[in-house]
């Protein structure tokens, strides 16, 4: 770790005019060894496959846009610290100067003096994160993050000093059947579980990620970790016997160890492979290599673990549901006798007891019971609403952790901050040889008064803030129904209520994640680009309209995979809000975001509505740039406009007596769309006979008939001054679609509550 440091340091110096000198650092620091100017030389080399560059600071370019293009001609980001406000955000132009970002980082770096050797380290790379992510490394580089350039080329210089011979380690791990295990949820009161399952999975990579560099054999930080999130990481590690022999073991354990915890719903894997100075096209070669290493471990999961002996273990059925339960067992607290089923997961609970219940339905008064673990996910959920901060604690040698904080390792727990405050988290932190506290979305006050055996980070994540209620005076989370609209579980209402399941993620990314490897520093700035605006501005967008905060959750953002679950117009609205950032955020339509919703009621199995919502996705991304709404592809960049500003008009128009509009001309054009994808030719006459009927009704409509039908025959639509656009072969689905959105929305009779 010392050397990792040491080459750090050397980078720093290259742009903040030889900050830090000695009398910079910390009293550890006086002895670090001399760094290694051939050793980052030939880091050099094998990070962009060059020996040398113009190691100055200038603005940042689009990544996407160089890997998409191979260019860098867009408007660049400006030099300032990494911060999810909208002004920092996106590109602007750049009016900043870059010695403001040194002043500020020398400004903060005397507190990280206070600090012991290992927690300097690693809140250096936060420091590091939050003033330079935003500068581009070289003029031949522009889009390389100036902060990765450091963190991954001093790295490889650390790895390479520290090697048997010329070659580095690359590391992939991470976990298999994420969205298996994260959505496979049986009951409509899973809302909570859901939420918590997805910070689980996230903290289980954070463990994961310091179980390897902690472990003795390896002796890594932070700075070795090119990236982590989205379920997996990668990191570089000196190519010796003994972290060969750690990372191996490592493997062994990592598999015994979710088979006994997880079973069958989650493995964890990690692989490894060789990263050579020496073979032409070095970072991409190995990157591929590795890739195929872990897609052979993921098709053979558990091969490790079979023998003949544990043959029952792993063929045997788990018991599941039921008609094994006691469905007349008294609601006692403590020790029951019958057996419960988990109302969550399905599983069978063999001795309930008051750990096992989750809270009282409110509709039925019957109690909800749950696994143990089902439990803890509910209360991270909990945990994890507002929350700011969590921490990672680090057991001493011996120390047995609680079985329910369980996320992969046996020495380190997480958990939100209000979890761990006040008087328990005093009694606790004696306990634990290290502590790490990450900030949640918050990057420029991450470092507060510091602690010496305490490090310090920023983490972006995407929802940690949920859609809350007030109940008997305590604020809580809101259910299915409550998100759709809806005051009870079995009130129907007024009106449309149904919940919009929504996911989305980016098109084409292999392509462009295959491009960015050819460096390691690229792959990284490419990784963190995406994570800052998915995993982070997204809660910013979120934010920034009180519907949203009041009808709509994220439930999972990891890489460029989301799953968002609210009120089903505003989950339409929040999906073109995001798309429309992130086109902005990138600077083009280098990458473009694709997506479909699935309508359900609040009752409807979230398994089966994800499922779907993943169907609708599917052929959205068949177009690409698209989003599949009400069972139609619709492109985002006309037609999805287009949609939203016609349904709008059809809203004003059904208002106006006189209009001619109404419910039956709208269910004439859904009658007109029939027959034309059914190849009925007679749909040409009818529907001009309807149009010319429906003006002579209406004379006062005879422009909105007009331009209506001119959209049918000829696919142009043209309305007062609005510029003319055209839609070849699209004009029936698109006002289809926009009639359908419009119904939905303007019902106000419960009895029609149904597609």
């Amino acid at each position: 770790m010392n050397s990792f440091l040491t080459h750090f340091l050397f980078g720093l110096r290259k742009y903040c005019g030889q900050f830090p000198t000695e009398s910079d650092l910390p009293d550890f620091a006086q002895n670090l060894p001399t760094a290694n100017a051939e050793a980052w030389k030939i880091a050099f080399q094998l990070n962009y496959g060059k020996n040398s560059l113009t190691e100055n600071p200038v603005l940042l370019h689009s990544v996407f846009e160089f890997l998409k293009t191979g260019k860098s001609e867009t408007q660049p980001y400006g030099f300032h610290p990494l911060s999810l406000d909208e002004q920092h955000i996106f590109p602007n132009g750049g009016k900043s100067e870059f010695k403001n970002l040194v002043e500020g980082f020398k400004s903060e770096w005397i507190k990280l003096t206070r600090l012991n050797a290992e927690s300097f380290t690693d809140t250096l790379i936060f420091l590091s994160k939050k003033y330079f992510s935003n500068a581009g490394c070289s003029p031949d580089l522009s889009y390389v993050s100036l902060h990765e350039h450091l963190k991954t080329t001093a790295a490889l210089a650390d790895c390479l000093q520290r090697s048997e011979n010329q070659q580095v380690l690359l590391v992939g791990a991470g976990l298999d059947n994420i969205q298996g295990f994260c959505y496979d949820i049986a009951s409509s009161k899973a809302a909570k579980s859901l939420k918590g399952r997805s910070f689980f999975l996230q903290m289980l990579l954070d463990t994961l990620q310091q179980e390897i560099i902690h472990h003795p054999k390896v002796d890594a930080c932070l700075g070795h970790v090119i990236y982590a999130r989205g379920g997996k990481m990668y990191l570089l590690l000196p190519d010796n016997s003994d972290c060969q022999d750690a990372l191996k073991e490592l493997s062994r354990n990592l598999s015994e160890k979710f088979w006994r915890h997880f079973k069958a719903s989650l493995h964890g894997f990690l692989e490894f492979e060789k990263l050579c100075v020496s073979e032409i096209d070095a970072s991409a070669q190995a990157w591929r290599r590795l890739d195929n290493k872990i897609r052979a471990t993921k098709n053979r999961r558990w091969a490790d673990l079979f023998n003949p002996m544990n043959f029952d273990e792993f063929f045997n059925p788990i018991p599941e549901g039921g008609n094994n339960l006691d469905a007349n067992t008294p609601d006692l607290p403590g020790s029951q006798t019958g057996k419960k089923m988990c109302r969550v997961t399905g599983e069978i609970i063999e001795k309930p007891s008051a750990a096992n219940l989750l809270e009282e339905d409110r509709d039925s008064g019957q109690k909800i019971w749950v696994t143990e673990f089902v439990k803890f996910q509910a209360d991270l959920a909990e945990g994890i609403r507002d929350a700011d901060q969590y921490f990672w604690l680090r057991a001493k040698d011996g120390q047995q952790v609680r079985k329910e904080f369980f996320t992969g390792s046996e020495t380190f727990i997480s958990l939100p901050d209000d979890a761990f405050s006040g008087r328990n988290w005093n009694a606790l932190r004696d306990n634990f040889q290290k502590q790490i506290k990450w900030s949640i979305n918050k990057t420029i006050d991450f470092l507060p008064e510091l602690s010496e055996n305490m490090s310090y980070g920023f983490v972006f994540y995407g929802g940690n803030e949920q859609a809350t209620m007030i109940e008997n005076g305590a604020e809580r989370v809101k259910f299915f129904h409550e998100l759709a609209g809806l005051e009870s579980d079995t009130d129907k209402g007024k009106g449309f209520h149904r919940l919009g399941v929504c996911r989305m993620d980016a098109d084409r990314m292999g392509d462009m994640a295959w491009k960015a490897t050819s460096s390691v520093a690229l792959n990284a700035s490419f990784s963190a680009r995406l994570d800052l605006f998915l995993s982070g501005y997204i809660n910013e967008i979120r934010r920034s309209r009180k519907e949203y905060r009041e009808f709509l959750n994220i439930l999972f953002a990891g890489g460029d995979d989301l799953l968002i679950v609210g009120r089903w117009d505003l989950v339409i609205d929040f999906a073109r809000d995001l798309q429309q950032g992130f086109q902005r955020y990138i600077g083009g339509d280098f990458l473009t975001l694709s997506g479909g919703m699935a309508m359900v009621t609040s009752k409807f199995p979230i398994a089966k509505a994800v499922e779907m919502a993943g169907e609708a996705e599917d052929e959205a991304k068949k177009q690409g740039n698209a989003f599949t709404l009400l069972g139609e592809v619709v492109s985002w960049k006309d037609e999805f406009e287009f949609v939203q500003s016609f349904s709008k008009k059809l809203e004003t128009w059904l208002a106006e007596e006189q209009s001619g509009i109404s419910s039956s001309f709208i269910f004439k054009i859904y009658q007109f769309n029939r027959m034309k994808a059914a190849g009925e030719p007679h749909w040409r006459w009818l529907s001009a006979w309807y149009f010319q009927q429906a003006e002579k009704d209406n004379p006062r409509s005879h422009k909105i008939f007009d331009s209506l039908k001119r959209f049918v025959f000829t696919d142009k639509w043209t309305f007062e001054n609005e510029p003319e656009v055209k839609f070849p072969d699209r004009a029936l689905p698109l006002l289809t679609l926009a009639g359908k959105i419009t119904d939905l929305k303007t019902r106000k009779n419960s009895k029609s509550d149904k597609i």
